[in-house]
């Protein structure tokens, strides 16, 4: 009886663990694919002695801990945007990268959200950015590349858009509201439930 219940109980924490995933995951029109979107600020070294830059917003995955994920940023000078959740996005109100004097840092290098989304005085921050590119049609290209010229100039940051692709035709990609991911969740557990109640039955 221990081996059937454990079949049953592997089964269903697969089921759920596939339940979670379908939640969280963006679901693709047919005839699209997902792509890499990069972006890249060129010149940034030449101000990292007064500034350490950071990208707004940070990874959903992460929160705060990923400042860490800066630090790519402060050495390549890179981001891979189409990586960064759409809600995340929405809720900074764009994409942006954001100088802060180094006066301001904490002691481990990271600064406080909020000083990121609504910079004191002194801590600089850019226009919104073009768009993510995170589906195209599936005739497209893979791998999309947005750069930048940096310049800091009288307290501003100024960047100058250097290339830009664009893919032929942007594919909407549909994702599964955070009210809808609750209920979804609950309808997938209780269906795993049931399954598990009758495997048990039957197995008696």
């Amino acid at each position: 009886m221990s081996r059937i219940l454990r079949h049953h109980f592997i089964f269903t924490a697969m089921l759920l663990v596939l339940a979670s995933g379908i939640c969280r995951s963006d679901i693709l029109i047919p005839g699209t694919k997902f792509v890499s979107h990069k972006m890249k600020f060129e010149n940034l070294s030449a101000y990292q002695k007064e500034y350490k830059f950071f990208f707004l917003p940070l990874n959903d995955t992460v929160g705060e801990s990923g400042m860490k994920d800066q630090e790519t940023l402060n050495k390549t000078g890179e981001v891979h945007v189409s990586g960064i959740s759409r809600v995340a996005i929405a809720r900074a109100r764009g994409m942006f990268l954001v100088a802060v004097p180094r006066t301001l840092l904490k002691a481990d290098g990271s600064v406080d959200l909020k000083t990121l989304e609504n910079p004191p005085e002194g801590v600089l921050k850019s226009e919104s950015l073009v768009s993510q590119i995170r589906a195209v049609d599936k005739s497209d290209k893979d791998e999309f590349w947005t750069i930048y010229s940096v310049k800091i100039q009288e307290g501003k940051l100024q960047l100058g858009l250097m290339r830009h692709d664009e893919p032929k035709k942007r594919a909407g990609v549909t994702a599964i509201p955070s009210q809808g991911q609750g209920l979804f969740a609950g309808v997938s557990a209780l269906i795993a439930f049931g399954i598990l109640s009758i495997r048990l039955r039957q197995s008696k």
